[in-house]
């Protein structure tokens, strides 16, 4: 299982493509979470209210959520973080790694 990190510069944004992933199989679900960033951008530091995305998902689905993750963010650079999970409630990891295809 993978935890994917992904912020948006909106909310509807982000839930339009929560759910996006979750109807496409390509999560099993996916957390939205308001957040504050300070990031460093061309030259400058910033700052900004965005939405994450913490998505779980198998890990044979990665790519082709990378690649929708790529397609449905507005962002120039689009923050796209996955870290593996090792560890976990067994039967909620079973769940995810379990998740059909879509029909």
């Amino acid at each position: 299982m993978l935890l994917v990190f992904s912020t948006f510069g909106s909310e509807k944004d982000a839930e339009k493509a929560a759910r996006a992933f979750v109807n496409g199989r390509l999560a099993a679900c996916v957390s939205i979470l308001p957040v504050k960033s300070v990031y460093f951008w061309k030259g400058k530091t910033r700052s900004s209210s965005e939405t994450m995305l913490m998505i779980k998902c198998p890990e044979r689905k990665y790519l082709r959520l990378e690649r929708a993750l790529r397609k449905m963010n507005s962002y120039e650079l689009p923050e796209i973080i996955a870290v593996k999970v090792d560890r976990g409630h067994a039967k909620y990891l079973g769940w995810v790694e379990r998740l059909p295809r879509r029909k």
